[in-house]
């Protein structure tokens, strides 16, 4: 449980609520983008499949395109799955702790919220640089003449991921250590 505040202290818990709440709709936009990025995908390869097998004439970029699109679409729905609390993790042992000893469950939703934190950061530090850089110099994926595509945009895709990823951790380490246990959904954290 969080220490009691006293009455002119300023309510983190309140703060909180407003910040969970408040990135939810954009989590959950950018999860709405992958999923359709996920069916133009689908429909992109069964239009190659048709037209390579019935007009022997495939799509020209097609593996580019997919290659590229499955790391945005992946980053894109990070933040909300984080947000949901649906990242894969076995958490037997965490359940059985939410029960017997809530404090050492939220230190440990607390400490892999942070380790989630910092994974999101070294991420992003390493792909936004490299999205600017390969903006400026033109790099592109595919074969000159037949099919490119830009490396930029999934890598500004996969920064932007990484950092609302990263908040939406922020924002979980938080509730382990501010919000009420009746708060705190025991799937619903990190």
């Amino acid at each position: 449980m969080s220490p009691p505040l006293s009455a002119g202290a300023p309510n983190p818990g309140g703060l909180l609520a407003a910040c969970v709440g408040a990135s939810g709709p954009v989590a959950s936009l950018l999860n709405a983008a992958g999923s359709v990025g996920t069916f133009a995908m689908m429909c992109l390869i069964c239009a190659d499949v048709v037209g390579r097998y019935v007009f022997n004439s495939p799509i020209a970029g097609v593996t580019e395109i997919i290659q590229m699109s499955i790391v945005a679409i992946v980053f894109l729905q990070l933040p909300d799955t984080s947000r949901a609390g649906r990242i894969t993790r076995a958490d037997s042992l965490l359940n059985s702790l939410r029960i017997s000893r809530p404090s050492v469950a939220r230190g440990i939703d607390f400490v892999a919220a942070i380790c989630g934190v910092t994974l999101m950061g070294i991420l992003a530090y390493g792909v936004i640089p490299s999205a600017i850089n390969d903006y400026r110099q033109a790099r592109f994926i595919g074969t000159t003449g037949i099919f490119t595509f830009p490396e930029w945009p999934t890598k500004a895709i996969v920064g932007l991921g990484a950092v609302l990823a990263g908040l939406q951790m922020l924002l979980q380490a938080a509730q382990a250590v501010f919000a009420p246990a009746s708060e705190i959904p025991g799937d619903a954290v990190l």
